[in-house]
């Protein structure tokens, strides 16, 4: 029998230099489809995920900024190139 899913997703940071990794913790409660580095803050990061959730998270802390929830789970997410207060998702 398959093991049941995680009860929490999280990103993994991993520096491939030093083989040091780490966890951001529990960021979402579905599988997380996509990640981005905000390209001029680079202490956050955006995530989207088939929970319906996009989250925006301190990289260093793993604390949630910010959280939108949306009707339809997100298959992918990216920073607007100007504005750092805007970003897309993709939805199924």
């Amino acid at each position: 029998a398959a093991a049941p899913p995680p009860s929490a997703y999280t990103l993994h940071k991993i520096n491939w230099l030093t083989r040091c990794k780490g966890s951001m913790g529990s960021l979402h409660s579905g599988p997380i489809m996509g990640c981005a580095i905000e390209p001029k803050e680079t202490q956050v990061v955006l995530t989207c995920s088939l929970d319906k959730t996009a989250r925006v998270s301190n990289i260093m802390s793993g604390n949630c900024v910010v959280s939108f929830t949306v009707p339809d789970p997100l298959w992918s997410c990216a920073w607007h190139p100007s504005d750092s207060n805007v970003f897309f998702c993709g939805a199924a």
